[in-house]
């Protein structure tokens, strides 16, 4: 019978091939196969083949545990097997229970002991089920009570268990407190949210190995070197001259986490919401984020308020997100200031206050946020949060338009053309641009092509701004190479080149410009210029999205929920669409808004949905805002709301989208949610008409028009 214990058949469990070494544990002379296995029969294993616990443990199931574990230990190549192949499903033990430990809890507990103790069996005490080091018991699904001389300059951290350095040895009074986040509904989202941040790396530590070498940061991270395991970690996640090893990488952050590198901390939760060497799980992510951010890394508090604001592995929360902003923010990290003064602008998690978002946009800019100086440019020049000042708004649009925020650009050239708050004209701006591109910055060049193609404060001229941009390009600036290509694409200032066009996107993509990947992989979308390859489409979106393009996020997301050169995955296009959102494009709120709507990929519901359509329309898309307000109309997600619709009628037709005009019309006919105004409604019934929505024209004719 398939629920009894094997019998009658035998089965040979093998530490590894002929050809690979076996070995201890590091740091004891206990065997490391022997070891795992004993604890997989006790329980350790269950499930570990991919299915549930369920107190029997399998052939492949205690060799799939031992492989897992063996997988962490950076210095040994070997994988445990067993024969005859279809002997996997055979039981070994029945009616355990012990809890998988962390795995490299695992490797810690093999930590270094006492000089001259041999590890026999007459040192041993015996404990339960279990044999334990002297001085300690068996306890839970392990050894407990433990205590190692770890040797000069380290000592034992019970609380890890391992060897520290003494120097690396965190202090709880340096953790920052955070009060108990108060009651609050959850709001919607806010209207802007800064995308996930990349990886932090800071400064080495004194004593660390050098980054790159990656002998000297094995071994110093064997020393428990913290820092030395952070850069370890990083070397073998982003492939920096070793190979990528998302697994060994994890290994070393959280060696590095442990040690006292909060950076550490933080970046292994990155890995662990991403789902890289290990299964994507947002509450661990959340854990290690949490963790970096008690010990001072701005990021981890950065990224564990995104998880609050967004509800990843934990309910929505938008007065505990505005709570790890403020601490991510007083650690001057500028795209948590940003979202902390998002927050007090909407209201969103705390009481509405534009004078403490202004500042919070300050300290974003400050800390070279191009977003927030935009932010900080727009409230400033509103007279929101304080007295109207549109010189410090240019002052603000034009460090954010050199940050790259490009309409910061656009506002800062709304100025010149109106001369408010600076001299009108913009020959001053495009003399820095030009200053700064004869002193070999490409993005100075690129800044000034682009004003030279468009005619910003200069006469319009194409072949000049191909000139800047090809010197953009030769300064090793991957976006002028990108727009570089744009020019030989359509032929604008150059002899049409549709070759050189894809050798210039190509090398703008390389140079990591997501807008390169994204328009070779339209191109091979659309087998325009290139064959038609919809699987090569999708790694080039993939790419781009990687490289933080919104908009490849977002179409490579639909390409996951059309099945368009990639597997179908209703879950995987709606957690893109999300990453497209969370950059601020619209079609990605909105996507995401009817993947909720419909129950596709997520799980079915009208509010979240409603909530992402908001987004959508405060990202100036006019059908969003259409949709956003039919929904409100119509109660679909929630009390109905005949006066919050008609707002976002209105947002649609200033947005130009006719059907809103249409629908306002008709509520101002027959004073649904708003007071009744015939000639107002009757009016913009003609215009929607006029741009040829047939609800309005079919409404007009009831009329008698």
């Amino acid at each position: 019978m398939k629920d009894e214990l094997l019998r009658g058949q035998q089965v040979l469990l093998f530490p590894g091939r002929a050809d690979q070494q076996t070995g201890p544990l590091p740091g004891a002379a206990r065997p490391a196969y022997t070891y795992l296995v004993l604890g997989g029969l006790l329980g350790w294993a269950d499930g570990a083949a991919g299915g549930k616990r369920d107190g029997t443990i399998t052939v492949a199931e205690v060799t799939g545990f031992a492989n897992k574990a063996m997988a962490l230990q950076d210095t040994r190549t070997q994988e445990p097997g067993f024969a005859p192949e279809g002997a996997g499903g055979e039981s070994l033990a029945r009616g355990v229970g012990l809890t998988e430990p962390d795995l490299l809890d695992l490797m810690a507990q093999s930590a270094p002991a006492a000089p001259g103790r041999e590890d026999t069996a007459a040192t041993q005490q015996r404990s339960g089920e279990f044999d334990c080091p002297a001085g300690a018991r068996f306890q839970n699904g392990r050894c407990v009570g433990v205590t190692v001389d770890c040797g000069s300059g380290l000592r034992w951290e019970a609380a890890s268990r391992r060897c520290v350095p003494e120097a690396l040895a965190a202090s709880p009074s340096a953790s920052p407190a955070l009060a108990p986040p108060p009651a609050a509904p959850a709001p919607a989202p806010a209207s802007i949210a800064a995308a996930d941040v990349a990886p932090y790396r800071p400064a080495a530590a004194t004593g660390a190995c050098p980054y790159g070498d990656l002998a000297a940061c094995t071994s110093r991270c064997r020393e428990r070197d913290a820092e030395s395991c952070f850069s370890l970690g990083q070397m073998l996640r982003d492939g920096d001259d070793v190979p990528v090893d998302d697994v060994k990488a994890n290994a070393a952050l959280r060696s590095g986490c442990e040690a006292g590198s909060f950076a550490a901390c933080t970046d292994l939760g990155f890995q662990l919401q991403h789902g890289r060497g290990a299964v994507a799980d947002f509450d661990k992510a959340n854990t290690f984020y949490r963790r970096g951010c008690k010990g001072g890394n701005a990021v981890g508090c950065f990224n564990l308020a995104l998880s609050y604001d967004k509800g990843r592995g934990v309910e929505r929360d938008a007065a505990t997100a505005a709570q790890y902003y403020k601490l991510g923010c007083d650690g001057k990290l500028g795209s948590s200031c940003l979202n902390l003064g998002i927050a007090y602008r909407d209201g969103d998690g705390v009481e509405e206050d534009q004078a403490a978002a202004v500042r919070a946009f300050e300290a974003s800019c400050a800390a070279e946020s191009a977003i927030g100086c935009q932010a900080l440019g727009v409230q400033l020049n509103a007279g929101h949060g304080a007295a109207r000042d549109p010189a410090a708004a240019a002052s603000a649009f034009a460090k954010a338009c050199k940050l790259g925020a490009a309409r910061g650009c656009t506002y800062l050239v709304v100025l010149y053309e109106e001369g408010d708050g600076v001299a009108k004209g913009l020959a001053r701006a495009n003399d820095l641009y030009k200053q700064a591109c004869d002193a070999k910055d490409g993005r100075g060049c690129r800044f000034l092509g682009l004003n030279a193609e468009n005619g910003v404060g200069m006469t319009a001229d194409e072949a000049t701004a191909a000139g800047l941009y090809a010197a953009a390009c030769q300064m090793d600036d991957s976006a002028g190479c990108t727009c570089e290509g744009v020019m030989y694409d359509s032929g604008k200032g150059v002899a049409q080149d549709q070759n050189r066009a894809t050798t210039l996107y190509r090398r703008g993509c390389d140079g990591k410009d997501g807008r390169g990947c994204r328009i070779l992989g339209t191109r091979a979308e659309l087998g325009n210029g290139t064959p038609q390859d919809s699987k090569a489409a999708g790694r080039l979106f993939g790419r781009a999205c990687e490289l933080g393009d919104a908009e490849s996020c977002t179409s490579f997301g639909y390409m996951h929920d059309e099945g368009k050169g990639v597997t179908k995955d209703m879950t995987k296009a709606a957690s893109l669409y999300q990453r497209g959102c969370d950059g601020g494009i619209a079609r990605g709120c909105y996507n995401l808004g009817l993947s909720y709507w419909r129950g596709e990929g997520v799980a079915e519901s009208k509010a979240a949905a409603t909530a992402w359509f908001e987004c959508a329309c405060k990202l100036d898309n006019g059908g969003r805002c259409l949709f956003y307000g039919l929904a409100l109309e119509t109660g679909e997600a929630g009390p109905k709301d005949a006066a919050g619709a008609n707002r976002q009628y209105l947002k649609a037709c200033k947005l130009e989208e006719m059907r809103g005009c249409a629908f306002l019309g008709i509520n101002l006919i027959d004073r649904i949610g708003i007071d009744a105004d015939a000639a107002q409604g009757k009016q913009l019934l003609r215009q929607a008409c006029q741009g040829k929505d047939k609800v309005a024209c079919d409404r007009l004719k009831k009329e008698g028009e």
